[in-house]
């Protein structure tokens, strides 16, 4: 009895290390896909006057990249079940790298619209790589936590990345900035490649497990296409999707076009400009943090969507019309960041549960590329708005999109609690 309980003990102990290794390494590799993400935006400025091009312009670039992420995340839900998820991260890597050298060494618009092609391809397969290793390998247990820190990497990678990028632009020109991006991601490979060693034995396991409740390969592979055939025809899953789309696009308007809009609605700087963004996104990473130890602590049901993101939306909406003063400017896009951010878990958590009937990465792959057709979408548009002078429109439209998505959020969660 006393080498069992000894047994037990050192059997959770070494779960609670892969855990936490594998949650923090995710997590890592999560901040710096989203600290890429604002690689090109916050170099808008810069790239404007080297290439002679406008917002709309520069937003297509944008748009490239995610009508690219948003195609190739279906493509890796599927590579991601066939060739397991760490390699399918080092694809990933290894084309934001790629992407940013050719950033920096870019000699025109056709060389930019490449290197958003390249970084789309990495953009894409960090979520259904991401959470198919979270969902497989993290117990039940510290699930919210893992969602939680999840979230919150990707946020403290949007809020860094304009003030990294900026400021080196600042200090010496953008072709050092995006050099120094392509840096970063080497050391990245180098880490993820030593960490990755340590939790190989965990992962066998996993596969093993995995392996053993299947009979025959063949029957596996039945079940597997099936899964894939029901989830095309699932409403929930499209409705998710939507959300995201929605979503994606509202927040669009605060990564690409946050700086240049303070720029011309409040005459601020490009430096100060982009650290009320960064205010904007650490607020939203400990807005996730806070939900996601309210998720942990079953604290916090459904209507948490509903809640956080109409008040983000009333937030937003009252800066696009001018009710809120230069003075407080601050405050509210604190508070818009918060309450967003304070809904991701919880949001994360209703598409696991749409996602238990199905193949885990195909779900997360088709319901993110909703994140992808957002955010493609969203530059272009609001880059042309921009263009005509409507400055306050795109707050505006976001801060509705907030909205609209908080009740699209409810009906899908109380239509999956009804299946």
């Amino acid at each position: 009895m006393i080498y069992s309980s000894q047994n037990d003990l050192s059997e959770d102990r070494m779960t609670i290390k892969n855990d936490w290794m594998i949650i923090f390494l995710i997590a890592f590799i999560h901040a710096l896909s989203h600290f890429f993400q604002l690689l090109l935006p916050s170099l808008y400025v810069a790239l404007g006057l080297e290439f002679n091009l406008d917002f709309a312009q520069l937003g297509l670039l944008v748009s490239i990249f995610y009508v690219v992420s948003g195609i190739g995340q279906v493509i890796s839900g599927v590579a991601v079940d066939r060739f397991g998820p760490f390699k399918i991260l080092f694809v990933g890597l290894c084309s934001f790298l790629l992407s940013s050298l050719m950033i920096a060494f870019s000699q025109g618009y056709v060389f930019l619209m490449l290197s958003a092609f390249v970084g789309g391809v990495g953009n894409s397969v960090f979520h259904p790589a991401g959470y198919s290793i979270i969902n497989k390998m993290v117990s039940a247990k510290r699930l919210g936590y893992a969602y939680s820190i999840h979230g919150l990497s990707g946020s403290f990678g949007w809020a860094l990345a304009p003030l990294f990028i900026t400021t080196v632009t600042f200090l010496t020109n953008w072709r050092v900035s995006a050099f120094s991006v392509a840096l970063l991601f080497s050391l990245t490979l180098f880490l993820t490649k030593v960490l990755r060693s340590k939790i190989i034995f965990f992962e066998k396991n996993q596969v093993e497990e995995i392996k053993e409740s299947n009979n025959h390969v063949v029957v596996l592979e039945k079940k597997y296409f099936n899964s894939i055939l029901i989830l095309l025809t699932n409403s929930l899953v499209w409705s998710a999707f939507l959300f995201f789309a929605i979503t994606s696009l509202a927040t669009s308007s605060m990564q690409n076009y946050t700086i240049p809009l303070l720029g011309k609605l409040y005459n601020l700087n490009e430096i100060i400009a982009s650290s009320k963004l960064s205010i904007y996104m650490i607020a939203s990473a400990f807005g996730m943090f806070i939900g996601g130890w309210l998720l942990s602590a079953a604290k916090f049901k459904d209507d948490n969507i509903l809640i956080s993101l109409v008040f983000s939306g009333i937030i937003l909406i009252s800066i696009s019309l001018g009710i809120v003063p230069k003075n407080f400017i601050t405050i509210f896009m604190m508070l818009a960041g918060f309450c967003f951010g304070l809904a991701v878990p919880s949001r994360d958590m209703l598409v696991r549960r749409i996602a238990n009937q199905h193949s885990t990465s195909i779900v997360y792959g088709v319901v993110y590329s909703g994140m992808d057709v957002g955010s493609a979408c969203g530059p272009v548009i609001f880059g042309v708005m921009i263009d005509n002078g409507l400055y306050r429109l795109p707050w505006f439209i976001a801060g509705s999109m907030f909205v609209c998505s908080a009740f699209l959020a409810r009906w899908v969660s109380n239509k999956q609690t009804n299946c």
